[in-house]
């Protein structure tokens, strides 16, 4: 998804990095979400709208960030609801590019 979407923040590409690390590797869960903090850095230097989906993500960010006592399921499945965000915000960016090309190939339409 990456590779193939050109127009995606820098934030969300190590969001995605980093939710992939933290819930694959094979370390502790606090040391796994510090794979996030450079994502939760830039995405607050980079948001532009205070619309839902930011919300959204800043909510996931302060679950993943702030529950205390750690509580490991939580805060897993919170990582594992902004991969899932995230990724499907790139398909769609993904689908209205290709969308665009196939209508400016075919004017007549």
């Amino acid at each position: 998804m990456i590779f193939l979407d050109r127009e995606m923040p820098f934030w969300q590409i190590l969001a995605i990095i980093g939710s992939n690390m933290a819930i694959g590797i094979g370390v502790s869960t606090l040391y796994g979400f510090l794979y996030l903090l450079p994502a939760l850095m830039f995405f607050f230097t980079e948001y532009k709208a205070w619309d839902k989906g930011t919300k959204t993500v800043t909510i996931l960010f302060a679950l993943i960030f702030t529950i205390c006592p750690p509580v490991h399921v939580i805060k897993s499945i919170c990582t594992f609801i902004l991969l899932i965000i995230l990724l499907r915000a790139s398909y769609h960016r993904i689908k209205k590019k290709e969308n665009e090309r196939s209508l400016d190939c075919n004017p007549s339409e």
